[in-house]
């Protein structure tokens, strides 16, 4: 995969996001900021602009020491890896592999989820015994684990939770263990959790969640629960699927760092049956 449409294909905000815990809020213009630096920790700033005009993907900038990029200047600031496996981090999360692309296979059309991980799931999972004290901490049951195929990455010390679309695993991101400053590595590009429930006409009322550990949590108390994976992916979740939303009663099951600013946006445009904004607290 060429380098370029990597950097383009990996949703840099959700990266930042699900590998340092930091908070962004929109402030316009496909612009997002979090208050204190995720590599320095300064107070100054930090922007991650998904749309700037003088780039053809997603670029970030700290404001107190000016440094920004892609998504590989940031992988080399906060990760500290050399180039050479910085990038071919970001090719594998854009779901290519590390060879050039063909001329006669490139496409503006995005391929990251043609990639299925559904032989790496079995391989974590297969491994989940060895984590199972942990999963019942989290209230998952033994149903819900061997459901979703829930796992464990021996290499990352990570459990392992797939996304699906159809028969096919799409995305999987790992919740790291170990105390560093990574909380997360995905493999492939992000999609939302359990998608595949808004195709059911039997479902009429659907949770939306950030976090998958928020929805498998609701699916043991009964209810269905869709993960958007991210702060910054809900806005985009409700503009893709808001057809088929408008057929569900909606209730939105969020952090207290999401504003009511953003959800107000939200409703005003999804236009679906019905929203409720709470922090999410089971």
């Amino acid at each position: 995969m060429d380098i370029d449409r990597a950097k383009q294909e990996v949703d840099l905000l959700n990266y930042i996001e699900s590998t340092t815990g930091k908070t962004f809020k929109s402030v316009g213009n496909g612009t997002y900021r979090a208050s204190n630096c995720p590599i320095c920790d300064s107070t100054n700033g930090f922007n991650v602009n998904l749309n700037p005009s003088n780039s053809n993907y997603p670029l970030w900038k700290c404001f107190k020491s000016g440094k920004g990029g892609s998504i590989i200047d940031f992988i080399l600031e906060y990760e500290g890896l050399d180039i050479k496996t910085a990038t071919k981090r970001v090719i594998e999360l854009a779901g290519g592999s590390i060879e050039p692309m063909k001329r006669e296979q490139t496409s503006n059309s995005k391929k990251s989820n043609n990639k299925d991980y559904s032989s790496l799931t079995e391989k974590y999972y297969s491994n989940v015994d060895d984590m199972i004290d942990y999963f019942k901490v989290r209230g998952i049951s033994k149903k819900l684990i061997d459901k979703y195929k829930l796992g464990y990455d021996s290499k990352y010390n990570g459990i392992t939770l797939p996304v699906y679309k159809g028969d096919k695993v799409v995305f999987i991101t790992k919740r790291l263990l170990d105390n560093n400053k990574m909380k997360y590595y995905n493999e492939g590009s992000p999609a939302p959790f359990n998608i595949d429930i808004l195709a059911d006409k039997e479902v009429k009322d659907i949770f939306i969640t950030e976090g998958i550990f928020d929805a498998l949590s609701l699916e043991e108390l009964g209810y269905k629960a869709i993960a958007t994976n991210s702060t910054s992916n809900i806005d985009k979740f409700f503009k893709e699927y808001k057809d088929q939303l408008k057929e569900k009663n909606v209730f939105i099951a969020v952090d207290n760092d999401v504003s009511n600013d953003k959800i107000k946006d939200i409703l005003k445009l999804s236009n679906v049956n019905m929203f409720f904004n709470s922090s999410l607290n089971i």
